[in-house]
């Protein structure tokens, strides 16, 4: 199965980032701020996740003899900032999912699956589904698998699998949001006081 990866919900769509990188994703446009490569696993970092570099339980303690909680200090600084509530995302995601799960079983969709097929088979390759190409390649060098990614998008770009597949998705999730537009819209609350217990905890 694939996994539900909303950058990759459709397969590969980006010529210019196929021919670049071929499968694999793209750096992050935002550079996360350095860190000293020399400086390794820190206390600061066995303090606030409560492991130590290896993944055991951390053992350090507090100037009373406390151990670290489990999670150490970030989670409770998250539990903290949630106050005991979700983080409003959880049904958005499970939505997620289960429009991807109805996408798989949509008859358009698989016509979109199965021209894309019938593309890779003149080109040698004997694939149901667009990830089954991806993973056929993913122990090659990255030659091969530039090779395999520029095959696997001629053959959507020449079927419409993108435009077929995004077309039934919206549609099948336009219709989960009308279902539960309460539930959404309370979930959304939630997210918004976690955001602004976030702000006030950085004041």
């Amino acid at each position: 199965m694939p996994q539900v990866d909303v950058s990759r919900r459709y397969g590969l769509i980006d010529r210019a980032e196929v021919e670049q990188y071929g499968y694999k994703l793209p750096p992050p446009r935002e550079k996360e701020p350095e860190r000293d490569p020399s400086a390794g696993y820190t206390k600061r970092d066995e303090v606030m996740t409560g492991q130590t570099e290896t993944g055991a339980p951390s053992s350090l303690k507090d100037s009373e003899g406390n151990s670290l909680p489990e999670g150490g200090c970030g989670k409770i600084g998250w539990d903290d900032i949630r106050e005991g509530s979700s983080t409003g995302t959880e049904l958005a995601e499970k939505l997620l999912g289960d429009a991807w799960s109805a996408l798989l079983e949509n008859e358009i969709f698989k016509g979109a699956e199965k021209d894309w097929a019938a593309c890779m088979k003149k080109a040698g390759y004997d694939f149901q589904h667009r990830w089954e190409a991806g993973n056929s390649v993913g122990g090659a060098d990255a030659g091969r698998q530039r090779e395999m990614a520029l095959v696997d998008l001629g053959c959507a770009e020449e079927t419409n699998y993108i435009g077929r597949a995004m077309a039934v998705d919206v549609a099948i999730q336009k219709n989960l949001i009308r279902e539960n537009e309460a539930s959404l819209r309370a979930e959304l609350d939630v997210q918004k006081k976690v955001l602004e217990r976030a702000k006030e905890a950085l004041r």
